[in-house]
């Protein structure tokens, strides 16, 4: 594969995230692009919460201070920072992992919240940077579930099929149809959305 070729995994699920990081005493303010394929968000309750909720969390500017402080170049020293993260680039598919499982010292324990996620229309807006509003609405395409605790579990699945626009759950080798309704779950871990329009992206071919 060439500097030129994308496998197609690359091509659907990579996105970029846009890091602004400000010096709090001069205010300075540079940038940081990192790549990603799936976006880790944290549960900001313990009972139920929304989506958007997660996302509002996880793209929140964060302040860096003590043992967090960032050297600044035009400070010559670490100082206190501001990190906001956007999105840059929106991939075709985008991949949450709702972060279940909390770990403080030595207590471990999963999240049970009662997540509500939209099956259609997740609006991206408020996180993409204004210049690359590419793709900002998004609808729900699958569903990994998790069964069980830290030690042990079960994953199943939901998936939604392109053209007959029918659901199905997949537990082991046992496949069936279910209603739209039943999408909606409490045990959901990880959640797959696609860009609409989608299509999928083709690699050309040299002749």
């Amino acid at each position: 594969m060439t500097a030129n070729e994308s496998s197609i995994i690359t091509r659907l699920f990579e996105g970029q995230l846009n890091y602004s990081i400000m010096c709090l005493k001069c205010e300075n303010c540079t940038y940081k692009n990192e790549v990603f394929t799936i976006l880790s968000l944290p549960i900001p309750s313990e009972y139920e919460c929304s989506l958007q909720d997660c996302l509002q969390c996880f793209f929140q500017q964060d302040t860096l201070t003590w043992n967090n402080q960032i050297y600044c170049s035009f400070c010559e020293t670490k100082q206190e920072t501001a990190v906001r993260a956007s999105i840059s680039k929106a991939p075709k598919i985008m991949i949450f992992h709702l972060k279940r499982f909390d770990i403080l010292g030595t207590t471990k324990r999963k999240l049970r919240t009662d997540i509500h996620y939209p099956l259609t229309n997740l609006d991206l807006t408020p996180y993409i940077c204004p210049i690359f509003r590419k793709h900002p609405k998004y609808n729900l395409c699958a569903v990994v579930n998790h069964f069980g605790d830290l030690d042990g579990g079960h994953y199943t699945a939901f998936c939604k099929n392109s053209v007959t626009q029918t659901w199905f759950s997949f537990d082991d080798t046992r496949v069936s149809e279910i209603p739209e309704t039943s999408v909606q779950t409490a045990t959901a871990y990880l959640l797959f959305y696609s860009c609409q329009p989608f299509s999928i992206p083709i690699q050309k071919c040299k002749s």
